[in-house]
């Protein structure tokens, strides 16, 4: 459990929470990245999904040497969506952003992001333009989001925050901790993270700062791995229909946003869909409608074969865990 916290003391104005499964070959260097920060006052919350690695001693170790430092370990694994909204559920501060295991901040970040937030109130989302390395520390891209992600068009934003999702940096961006909780934060299924930024879009405006302060490293020797079982820490039994759920989602949450009118609603939801008849989209559809058809024909063919069996634990996650 986490240390207790003293009622008594005020809460920080940043709070970090950074979800962790098996990240000790990058967790320290993360952590310090954060506490060398020349905007002092956070609190970091690691929250450790049931590693079983080094993870906990190193996190315990660091927890020891800084009062701003929190540690939290899961008995089990949680899998990687909720493992992400505890260590949101976790923080007391005003503004809140994720930390994953494997990123470091350059020294500015929270000073450069906290100011925004603080001179623009209708500023939901702050973050910095992206260095994005590999595993072995080389630069891969300096990486800038499309300049209408963050236009006043509340529009625009939604389109962008849909087709432009190459890559998802700006989900680790500075937010406002009472606009964060207006969400359904994470979902375990593969792409709620999409349906996460849509949301936060749509309730305000979103900056992203000219400097480069977030260095991102691409861990794809673990990154591949984060099927269903990651997200959730469950084999599936049984197809998830996961893509299906995302377009759901998508069309859900443009019907009851209120800032939409009816005319941007019809022109939104046609982005939408035409989104998901893109190549690789409307591959997965189909993909989802076909395993649901073998899986249904197994059933009607061995009615009597137990569905019951759950999957292991996952052992590996990336950005989380």
């Amino acid at each position: 459990s986490p240390e207790p916290v003293d009622p008594s003391v005020d809460p920080p104005v940043v709070s970090i929470g950074l979800p962790v499964h098996n990240g000790e070959r990058y967790l320290e260097r993360a952590v310090q990245s954060i506490l060398e920060q020349d905007f002092a006052d956070f609190e970091l919350i690691i929250v450790d999904n049931a590693s079983d690695d080094a993870t906990g001693a190193i996190s315990e170790r660091l927890a020891a040497s800084d009062p701003r430092l929190r540690y939290h370990r899961n008995p089990l694994n949680i899998g990687a969506a909720r493992n992400f909204c505890l260590a949101f559920e976790l923080a007391r501060g005003q503004y809140f952003r994720w930390a994953a295991y494997d990123d470091c901040l350059e020294p500015s970040y929270l000073s450069r992001c906290v100011d925004v937030l603080e001179r623009e109130p209708d500023t939901v989302l702050v973050f910095p333009g992206t260095n994005l390395y590999d595993e072995a520390g080389n630069l891969l891209k300096r990486y800038r989001h499309p300049i209408g992600l963050t236009s006043v068009r509340v529009t625009q934003r939604f389109f962008h925050s849909l087709w432009n999702w190459k890559y998802a940096t700006a989900i680790f961006g500075l937010v406002r901790t009472e606009d964060l909780a207006k969400t359904h934060l994470l979902q375990p299924y593969k792409g709620s993270d999409r349906i996460l930024f849509s949301e936060l879009v749509l309730l305000g405006n979103v900056r992203e700062l000219s400097d480069h302060l977030f260095n991102s490293t691409e861990t794809v020797s673990v990154r591949r791995g984060r099927g269903n079982a990651w997200w959730s820490a469950q084999e599936p039994t049984r197809p998830t229909f996961d893509r299906w759920r995302l377009l759901g989602n998508y069309v859900a949450l443009v019907a009851r946003t209120p800032r939409f009118t009816v005319v941007q609603r019809l022109g939104m939801t046609g982005a939408v869909f035409g989104f998901f008849c893109r190549q690789w989209p409307r591959r997965a559809l189909v993909d989802e409608l076909r395993a649901g058809a073998r899986y249904g024909w197994r059933r009607m063919s061995h009615p009597c074969a137990s569905t019951s069996a759950r999957g292991g634990r996952v052992d590996q996650g990336v950005k989380e865990a």
